[in-house]
């Protein structure tokens, strides 16, 4: 069923990789996504809810919005993670 949530993140462009500040792109763990947009978060957790809603599972959804970015990266630091 994993593969059915993939496809229907991926339509509201929810990826299965994020790219690290040692600009490394990691593949993240089942389940968790990956998405940079310029929509409210409340517009992102929607559309991270019709997605999983679609799949018809039990799910929980934690969306963080991160607006200011430390200098030379995202702020984002991956340990553990393969590379896609």
């Amino acid at each position: 069923e994993y593969q059915r949530l993939h496809e229907q993140m991926a339509i509201y462009d929810f990826a299965r990789t994020a790219v690290g500040d040692d600009s490394i792109e990691y593949n993240l763990p089942t389940a968790m996504y990956y998405r940079e947009a310029e929509e409210t978060i409340q517009q992102i957790i929607q559309d991270a809810h019709t997605a999983a809603t679609s799949v018809g599972r039990r799910f929980m959804l934690i969306v963080v919005q991160a607006q200011a970015f430390p200098p030379g990266g995202l702020g984002i630091m991956f340990e553990g993670l393969s590379r896609a």
